[in-house]
């Protein structure tokens, strides 16, 4: 991003800030009429159909095609034939094609092909086609088959430095302790003075449901008009449930920076603004650090800083930096328009996953107008704040079975708000 377009970001900003109101009755999308959705799922059909007949087709086009029909949960006659002949010939495939195969392997059928798996595994040189098979072959955020995989690290990779194979051994071998207790400490920690703080708070398993509170510069908490915190239900989950330092993992653990906002041109995610965040190393330390970091070139004790004292020795806070150190890019916080009834009978419904970004509750009707929109509660909330840079936190709290609660957050935010009134 150019500094032109920052500053108009910045100026478009301004003014929306001024008003401090999206109006959600005028959010409409053409995307959403109920002749759009009857296109879309005959394109997604004929795409398939495309897939399993065009012997022409290019790598980058199956892999669009994959991609798509994984995130829509679409499982037409003859794609799970497609997936497993395709992965029987892994050894002739690009690595990037039998990575995108596995992960839709995981996200339609995630309990098939057992034997295949392991097969992979056992037998690929390539160490991120290994870790994508290990992910499958485990059920991952499970541990099934762990023994095995670790086994297969020591033997095929015993020298490795791959930073890739680092990160997955040492995730996978850890045990996810509650950050609860820290939670205090993390709510009032200053980060950078005046900014804008958005908290995602997720569980391990990121098929249930995480919460979004957003810190104004004061160090309070943004509030309704009766005086209860804003809290939005907040999905961090990709399609495939894969580790966030994998392409189209989850979104990552760790800070991100938040430098303003801007409405996209993409028909699935609709009209209500986004919330832009950066991952580190996808934009200049200038510009994700605001202009106050000390090397002019990535280096982690920049992103130390940013760190609350009770956390620098864990891992987890670390995820975005390395994500984003290989190769995660352009991961946001933004609403959907996608058609809910693909997503029926998931644990998350009405949200929708994303391949990697933080989404929202929208529910659209048959004539294009939004009926709820959290994306424009959270939207509001952080115009509310009057300042549009700040950072972004994303993390697991802890590893139970069920939605984030603002009732469970809100003794940890009293004391939080209650240190910092007590230090100015």
């Amino acid at each position: 991003m150019t500094r032109k377009t920052l500053l108009i970001i910045a100026l478009l900003a301004a003014t929306v800030f001024a008003q401090k109101k999206i109006k959600v009755q005028n959010l409409f999308s053409s995307y959403t009429l109920t002749s759009s959705r009857a296109h879309y799922k005959k394109e997604l059909q004929e795409k398939a159909k495309e897939l399993l007949t065009n012997k022409n087709l290019s790598t980058k086009e199956k892999i669009s095609i994959l991609d798509e029909i994984s995130l829509m949960f679409f499982r037409p006659p003859g794609i799970y034939n497609f997936i497993r002949k395709s992965l029987i010939n892994f050894q002739s495939n690009p690595p990037e094609f039998n990575n995108h195969l596995l992960e839709a392997l995981k996200a339609l059928y995630p309990n098939s092909s057992k034997l295949l798996i392991k097969k992979i595994a056992r037998e690929t040189n390539d160490i991120s086609t290994f870790v994508y098979s290990a992910c499958v072959l485990m059920q991952y955020p499970k541990k099934f088959e762990l023994a095995l995989v670790d086994s297969l690290i020591q033997t095929k990779f015993p020298t490795s430095n791959n930073l890739l194979l680092k990160l997955f051994f040492k995730e996978i071998n850890s045990k996810q302790n509650s950050i609860k207790k820290e939670l205090p400490q993390i709510f009032s920690f200053p980060f950078q003075k005046g900014k804008t703080i958005i908290f995602s708070l997720q569980r391990r398993n990121r098929s249930f449901q995480g919460l979004t509170i957003i810190r104004k510069p004061d160090g309070k908490f943004v509030r309704d008009s009766s005086g209860k915190i804003i809290a939005v239900p907040q999905l961090a989950l990709s399609a495939a449930n894969l580790p966030g330092y994998l392409k189209n993992g989850n979104t990552p653990q760790g800070i991100f920076s938040i430098v303003g906002f801007y409405i996209t041109q993409k028909e699935s995610i609709g009209p209500t603004p986004i919330i832009l965040t950066r991952i580190p190393f996808g934009k200049s330390p200038e510009i994700f650090f605001h202009g106050q970091n000390k090397y002019k070139t990535w280096n982690i004790k920049d992103y130390e800083l940013l760190i609350p004292q009770s956390l620098k020795n864990y891992p987890p806070i670390y995820e975005a930096f390395y994500a984003g150190k290989l190769g995660r890019r352009l991961l946001v916080m933004h609403g959907s328009t996608d058609d809910l009834s693909f997503y029926k009978g998931k644990k998350y419904f009405p949200l929708t996953p994303t391949r990697g970004c933080l989404s929202t509750i929208e529910i659209w009707n048959e004539h294009g107008y939004v009926i709820k929109s959290d994306q424009a509660r959270l939207a509001n909330a952080f115009f509310e704040t009057c300042q549009p840079e700040g950072f972004l936190i994303v993390l697991n709290i802890d590893d139970q079975k069920k939605p984030v609660t603002l009732d469970e957050l809100l003794p940890f935010i009293r004391e939080a708000e209650k240190s910092l009134l007590q230090h100015k």
